[in-house]
């Protein structure tokens, strides 16, 4: 690297020598053209019979020629301005160069301080990412736990869980006592299970109010989730159906001879018919989820599957 910058060195060296060459010769022949021109006028002051003799054509070369050599005075002059210009680039490099020699021989000098410096500031860097990496990573954690977590009261949450378990528990006793209450001649029931998760119950309920809630508002949203969770569907049918029935009746005989009226009793068997009334109970647990995904827009939707992914933040609230 060294020989190399020396060489460098030389050529911007050269260069501008050459350079200086080239702008004197054409400053000296700028001035040797001002001083020719200079003289023809002065001999045609002295000389106006010579002036005045000389025809047009004369007259056109002799301007032409006093161009020519004001032109070449100028290109001496800019040709100097190159060599000026060029040497301040030479020297600029030069001084560049020399510069960077030194650095070079500083940290060839100082590898042990120069490596111990850079590895500080590495480490600081690092150090650097590293916390401003966590802060991140911990803000952002804290938003997500808090927009996953339960934003109600256990109170509440509690109390919405058992006023739900109450609206179930009076349907069931109403299918229980179903007969007891109706006077259908043919019963038939088919019912499924009565019974609701009740995260999906406080998920959907947070979903749909919009975000915190007392129990005392949520009235409503209760009673429709219910509505679409349980189906009850009562189906009476009725026949004409027939039973047979003992009648009994009178035979009268009377005796001719002697007039006498005898009564005779039988019996007999009709068919009489009458209406027979069947009733079908049917209940259909169609599930929380669905009941409540029903109701929901697609940003609640949203909601309600981030609250039951993390059980909002509470797995152990209901047994």
């Amino acid at each position: 690297m060294p020989g190399r910058l020396l060489f460098e060195d030389d050529e911007d060296e050269n260069s501008g020598v050459q350079s200086a060459k080239l702008a004197e010769d054409a400053v000296r022949t700028g001035y040797h053209a001002v001083t020719s021109a200079r003289n023809k006028n002065k001999d045609s002051s002295h000389n106006p019979e010579k002036t005045t003799g000389s025809n047009p054509y004369s007259k056109w070369r002799q301007r032409l020629e006093i161009k020519r050599e004001y032109a070449a005075a100028r290109a001496g002059r800019n040709a100097g301005t190159v060599y000026h210009a060029s040497g301040a680039t030479a020297k600029a490099a030069g001084q560049a160069v020399d510069k960077s020699g030194k650095a070079a021989r500083f940290i060839a000098k100082h590898k042990k301080a120069v490596a111990v410096i850079g590895g500080i500031a590495a480490v600081i860097m690092i150090f650097s990412t590293v916390i401003s990496s966590c802060s991140v990573m911990l803000s952002g954690m804290s938003s997500s736990i808090t927009s996953t977590t339960y934003p109600c009261d256990d109170g509440d949450m509690l109390a919405a869980e058992a006023r739900y378990c109450a609206m179930e528990e009076t349907l069931r006793t109403k299918l229980d006592h179903y007969e007891r209450n109706h006077s259908y001649d043919e019963y038939h029931f088919a019912v499924d299970e009565i019974s609701h998760d009740p995260h999906v119950l406080i998920s959907a309920v947070t979903a749909l109010y919009g975000g915190e809630w007392r129990v005392n508002e949520i009235g409503g949203i209760l009673q429709s989730l219910f509505d679409g969770q349980y189906i009850l569907t009562e189906d009476v049918t009725a026949e004409t159906r027939y039973r047979t029935e003992t009648q009994v009746d009178y035979q009268y005989y009377t005796d001719p001879e002697t007039g006498e009226v005898t009564v005779t009793e039988y019996e007999y068997e009709v068919e009489i018919p009458y209406t027979y009334y069947i009733v079908s109970v049917r209940l259909e647990n169609a599930g929380l989820s669905d009941s409540a995904v029903s109701l929901m827009s697609d940003d609640q939707l949203l909601v309600f599957e981030i609250y039951m992914s993390t059980l909002g933040n509470r797995p152990e609230l209901f047994d």
